[in-house]
């Protein structure tokens, strides 16, 4: 399921109801989709009613875009957004975003002046749901800009016929009405299908669905790793673990050398998302070793001659499915915070995979704002900078190896 949008509100006789959606088919079975969701009509009161469906179709991609009541031919959707409807019309946080299942959504409620209501308005709530929490997150400030400027644009057309029927009301009693109703603009569906189809439009041509697959899901059958921190901590050992991550923050050379490059390479792509970008220079399946001040994450085959492990350089050997560490730097007890938070939060069996790379990600974000933060204050100047931001001694090596990397 790609992205889709809903309007929900809040119906007097039917409770939340969805009262149109909007998604996206591509290929070759889009008109069969189209027509099948054109066709399918169910029984409704006046407030849920949406006799209009509406197609655009976008002729570079071949996309068409469908806005109906329910896509009641796809029953797991149908009833995902019916669960999100509840949801977002009986939640007290505005914007909400959660996530259930395999399923993500952002939710934007509101209310809309009405005369003829009782407590003269109507629940209303805009939902945004797709399977990519992580693109969701981050399209989230764009997302809730744009829904609010249709928010508006309702609600500004609904408080004026309010203002008109106002002086009448009590010679009404409540009752149900339309979305067109409160706005008396009849086209106001096509208007939310233009908008969501923009929206929807928007978002795929930057952005684009990443349902994450583990780097280790083609490695050696006999090495059991399942893609995660964790599984590589398992693999390695912990004491070899924690050795291999000090040595990484820190910018010593880490060389993995093994006769299954595949899980050579695996461990490489693990071991690099720790730290910035700028501060990892990989080479994977070298056919000659590189020096540290080229490449500091060295992936290389045991046909490749490597120096012995010295100060500076950790060497890692995996033959046979077994993990063997070599180096000479000294064992300490006293680790960076990073990495104590680092090696805290994967010891951690109540954070899940997923919230324990969102946690591993947010920690990697802080350091590197700090190193850049005390890398631009001049060094006579820093020590109350460097208790403000509760640097302490054993991170100065991280804090200047990830400055200097950083400029």
């Amino acid at each position: 399921m790609s992205a889709v949008i809903a309007l929900c509100h809040f119906c007097d006789q039917h409770g939340p109801s969805v009262l149109i959606n909007t998604r996206v088919q591509y290929g070759t079975d889009s008109s069969r989709e189209t027509n099948s969701a054109l066709t399918t009509s169910t029984a409704t009161c006046c407030a849920c009613e949406m006799n209009s469906q509406f197609v655009s179709i976008d002729e570079k991609t071949q996309a068409n875009y469908i806005s109906c009541r329910m896509p009641y031919h796809l029953p797991k959707l149908s009833s995902w957004l019916q669960h999100v409807c509840v949801r977002s019309l009986s939640c007290e946080v505005n914007p909400c975003l959660f996530s259930e299942r395999e399923n993500c959504c952002l939710s934007l409620s509101f209310s809309v002046r009405d005369a003829m209501a009782r407590g003269f308005h109507r629940w209303f709530s805009i939902v945004i749901t797709m399977r990519d929490l992580a693109l969701l997150s981050g399209l989230s400030q764009f997302l809730h800009q744009f829904v609010n400027s249709v928010i508006k644009t309702i609600q500004e057309r609904a408080l004026q016929v309010y203002n008109l029927e106002k002086p009448f009301r009590f010679n009404n009693p409540p009752q149900s009405r339309s979305l067109s109703s409160l706005t008396r603009c009849n086209y106001i569906f096509a208007q939310v299908h233009t908008w969501f189809t923009w929206l929807l439009r928007a978002q795929s041509r930057y952005f684009s669905e990443c349902i994450p697959r583990s780097p280790y899901y083609h490695a050696h059958p006999d090495i059991a790793l399942d893609g995660d921190i964790r599984s590589l901590q398992s693999f390695l050992g912990p004491d070899s673990f924690k050795r291999v991550i000090l040595g990484l923050l820190e910018g010593k050379q880490i060389i993995l050398r093994g006769d299954n490059l595949t899980a050579v390479e695996s461990a490489i792509k693990t071991l690099k998302t720790l730290v910035p970008e700028k501060c990892c220079k990989d080479t994977m399946n070298a056919d000659e070793y590189v020096e540290p001040e080229i490449c500091n994450l060295l992936g290389v085959g045991t046909q490749v001659a490597v120096p012995q492990p010295t100060v500076g350089i950790i060497r890692v050997d995996i033959l046979q499915g077994n993990c063997h560490l070599r180096t000479l730097e000294p064992e300490t007890s006293r680790y960076p915070t990073y990495a104590n938070k680092l090696l805290k939060a994967v010891e951690n069996q109540t954070l899940n995979n997923k919230v324990l790379n969102y946690h591993l990600t947010a920690l990697k974000k802080e350091w590197t704002n700090i190193s850049k933060l005390i890398n631009r204050v001049p060094a006579e100047n820093s020590s109350a900078l460097l208790l403000a931001l509760g640097v302490q001694d054993q991170d100065k090596q991280l804090i200047k190896y990830w400055s200097t990397s950083l400029q």
